[in-house]
């Protein structure tokens, strides 16, 4: 159906340091829609099994590579949401029915353990290379280094929590 409409585009920066215009426009999918191409496959055990793990695979290389796109600056942090933004993504996601709620809850999980695996004091991958040092080393790491870096640790997690919290408001009271 053709419509005439009158929009205003917004300016919007990207990564690259371009502007460029979003009228903020998707298409319209109606459950039928969506019913109709939906595809569902449905393998025998092992090859579901095998399916899951090579699904769960990419997703991990997805989260490192959005990850390292973060700290490099490819990709901005206005991406970078927290509990607000999650609670909305999964509200959005359970608005089109259990399999698209059950997958973005996937992700989300994948996502976390990957992060959870990042050699960051306090978290378990921290944990990992406090354990690879002293191997190293063959001698367990002082109790002043485990404090300084606990700390370092800590300071790095809560300022992370505080900025995606604050980057969820202001894009809760923004749009």
């Amino acid at each position: 159906q053709t419509r005439a409409v009158q929009l205003i585009p917004r300016a919007v920066d990207l990564p690259n340091g371009r502007r460029i215009g979003r009228i903020g426009i998707s298409p319209q999918v109606t459950e039928a829609m969506r019913r109709e191409w939906t595809v569902l496959d449905q393998d025998p055990p092992l090859m579901a099994l095998w399916h899951g793990a090579v699904k769960t695979w990419s997703l991990t290389l997805l989260t490192l590579n959005s990850f390292g796109q973060l700290l490099t600056g490819q990709a901005s942090l206005d991406n970078l949401g927290g509990p607000v933004r999650i609670a909305s993504l999964a509200g959005d996601s359970a608005r089109l029915g259990l399999l698209p709620y059950l997958q973005f809850m996937a992700l989300i999980s994948i996502s976390l353990g990957v992060l959870n695996l990042l050699p960051i004091p306090l978290l378990d991958g921290g944990h990992l290379l406090y354990h690879a040092v002293e191997w190293v080393r063959g001698r367990p790491l002082s109790a002043e280094i485990l404090s300084l870096t606990q700390r370092w640790g800590f300071f790095l997690l809560a300022g992370l929590m505080v900025f995606s919290f604050l980057n969820d408001l202001r894009h809760f009271f923004n749009h």
